[in-house]
């Protein structure tokens, strides 16, 4: 697993060189499979073989599934893909449509997986990890639709536990307010929660589809899919 600016081991999934190679056209304003297989090949003397020639077959095989996969995201991605592949599927330049917004979201997001979100999380100014939770909770708004609302929970947004439960009471009008049945103090930060997402109904009452979140950037999310449980909240 790489994180950027380093680069992928020839032995990468695919979804780690397409990354890569999207990554190095944004920065170059253009990449190809021959500079992917140019890339591969400097990195490691292990992949050479014993007369010190890169082992080719393996190199052209895992850069056509990367390109293969940039190709599923772009059709995922319809007008929201921020690069252009050539009608040979060879070549990635980078979109001249600097105004499209869906394209700023693409690149943040892959940002947010391959850069070092606890080393190098502070740009500009922005906490990157606190910007991955706000545009979590927008999307779980948007998913909801009409009369849905959202918030930001997580440890990225400052507060005492106690204020941030007390605050989401006030916002979904549920629950009254925070409530210690623990002898012991509290000690979570955020009790894995990061972001919350309801859905009135019309006569604005308690009683509302409530959905929880945890975000996680990067890519080992899948051993974190069963630390958020809404009943112990």
């Amino acid at each position: 697993m790489f994180k950027w600016p380093g680069a992928p081991s020839p032995r990468a999934s695919k979804h780690e060189l397409a990354d890569y190679a999207e990554l190095v056209c944004w920065g170059q304003g253009s990449t190809s499979t021959t500079n992917l297989s140019k890339d591969l090949g400097r990195l490691e003397e292990n992949d050479y073989s014993d007369d010190g020639v890169p082992e080719d077959d393996d190199i052209d095989h895992s850069v056509g599934a990367a390109y293969t996969e940039i190709e599923l995201r772009k059709h995922a991605c319809r007008d929201g893909y921020p690069f252009v592949i050539d009608r040979q599927g060879h070549t990635l330049r980078a979109s001249q449509d600097t105004e499209n917004c869906k394209h700023m979201i693409y690149k943040y997001l892959l940002l947010a997986t391959r850069l070092n979100m606890n080393d190098d999380r502070d740009h500009a100014g922005i906490d990157g990890a606190h910007l991955f939770e706000c545009l979590a909770a927008e999307v779980g708004r948007e998913y909801l639709g009409t009369r849905a609302e959202s918030l930001v929970f997580g440890t990225a947004s400052p507060g005492k536990f106690e204020d941030k439960v007390n605050n989401l009471c006030r916002h979904m009008k549920e629950g009254g307010r925070f409530s210690n049945n623990y002898s012991a103090s509290m000690q979570v930060k955020d009790d894995k929660l990061d972001i919350v997402a309801w859905k009135h109904f019309s006569d604005q009452k308690p009683g509302k589809f409530i959905a929880f979140g945890q975000c996680k950037t990067g890519t080992n999310y899948r051993d974190t899919l069963s630390q958020l449980d809404p009943d112990s909240f």
